[in-house]
Order: C-alpha cells, then sequence, then structure tokens
C-alpha cells in the first residue's frame, strides 16, 4: 500500500479516512469538499495542462508551417506575374528565412524586400508580398479604379498595373482618400521600407501599392 494514516495528506477529508490501509496511491479518495484535491488529482491535473500546452504549441507550429506555404506560394505567383507583363522581377533569396528567424543583421539592404524589380540596369524596387484573406474591404476601395492615399500612395487593380507598365493611364483621375484605417498597409511598406507593396488572397488577381514616387516614377518611365 502507498498511503497510510501517517502519510496520507487528505484523509481528514475522505469519507474513507478510516480505511487507508487498502487505498493505493490516493485511488480511492472521496472528497467531503471537492476543492480540495488529492496529490494523484494535482499530478493528473498536471499532466492534462502539459498535454494541452504541447498540443497548442504543435497547432501554432502547422499553421505558421501553413502560412509560410502560402507566402511562398503568393511570391511565386507575382514573381511570374511581374515577368509575364515584361519587369525584370526575381525573389529575393533567403529573405522569408532570415526574416522568420531574426537573422537579417548587417544583410538588411541585401534581403530586404521578398522580390526585387530591376528596371534599366539602374533602378531597383523593393516589392514585399503579403497574403491577406481579409483584405475584402481594399478590394472593394480599388473597384473605383486608381485611388490615392493623400501623402502615402496609391493603390490599384491588377489589370490598371498592367496597363501602366505597357504605358496607359486611365481616362479618370485617381480617386484621393484620406489616409485613415490604413495602419496594415503601412506595417507592410514600413517592414522592409519597400516601394511596393503586393496583396493577395485566394482566387483573386492582386492588389498594387505603389508609394507616392514610385507612382511617379512608372508613369515618367513608361507612359512617355
Amino acid at each position: 500500500m502507498t498511503n497510510s494514516l501517517e502519510k496520507c495528506s487528505v484523509k481528514q477529508n475522505c469519507a474513507h479516512r478510516y480505511d487507508c490501509g487498502w487505498c493505493e496511491d490516493y485511488s480511492d479518495y472521496q472528497p467531503y469538499d471537492i476543492r480540495i484535491k488529492s496529490p494523484r488529482q494535482l499530478k493528473k491535473k498536471e499532466k492534462k495542462v502539459a498535454e494541452r500546452k504541447i498540443k497548442k504549441l504543435a497547432d501554432a507550429s502547422k499553421r505558421g508551417k501553413a502560412n509560410r506555404r502560402n507566402g511562398r506560394a503568393a511570391e511565386r505567383q507575382v514573381e511570374r506575374l511581374l515577368n509575364d507583363i515584361g519587369l525584370k522581377a526575381e525573389r529575393t533569396p533567403l529573405s522569408g528565412a532570415l526574416k522568420a528567424n531574426n537573422l537579417i543583421g548587417n544583410m538588411k539592404d541585401k534581403v530586404a524586400g521578398d522580390i526585387r524589380i530591376t528596371i534599366n540596369k539602374e533602378k531597383t524596387l523593393r516589392v514585399e508580398c503579403k497574403r491577406n484573406i481579409r483584405s475584402d474591404a481594399w478590394y472593394r476601395l480599388l473597384d473605383k479604379g486608381v485611388i490615392h492615399i493623400d501623402g502615402f500612395c496609391y493603390g490599384l487593380r491588377w489589370q490598371l498595373f498592367e496597363y501602366l507598365v505597357h504605358g496607359v493611364l486611365p481616362d479618370e483621375q485617381p480617386v484621393e482618400v484620406e489616409d485613415k484605417r490604413f495602419k496594415k498597409l503601412h506595417s507592410y511598406f514600413d517592414q522592409d521600407d519597400s516601394d511596393m507593396v503586393v496583396v493577395t488572397k485566394p482566387y483573386s488577381q492582386p492588389l498594387i501599392f505603389l508609394r507616392e514616387e514610385t507612382y511617379d516614377f512608372f508613369k515618367e518611365e513608361y507612359c512617355k
């Protein structure tokens, strides 16, 4: 028997306290006050808590891996689309892995941005790709055409960006929008001081956001 009258820590709260000699490892513990737990119950509770923590970490790890896979797939899609319309675009090697593990350090200038666009062998644009399944409001906003978030950036649907690269500007002037409720978009640009942000979501063409000076550059370069 693992418990005796002398060793039992909960005998005063147990309905079987006069039969302790038959109790093994608190297996016959029947409490008057259920708030008082036996060592066996406490150990079992600790085990369940530990198992839940392990499961939670495993689930988070699975979600993280899925997000990274989806992110890489989005980068490949955007790289292909940019090259298809005549831009020289190339994904930045190891950019995501170095960022995820905080290993960029002094290499920031070399690995900043998910994709680099090289124009005329002289100018390089940093492109940040973001997969955002909660971007419906941005998609609805850009249904209006080219939008100008005052003092910040221009936004346009993929088709209008393709027209821009091919030297065609929309007949309508950009729709002016106040720089409100775009905190997430600011964070995308600020992550690597990017010139351009491409937002994707499943089954939809990407959205393009260009810093004001980048939009002006495309106009001057391609719409002469």
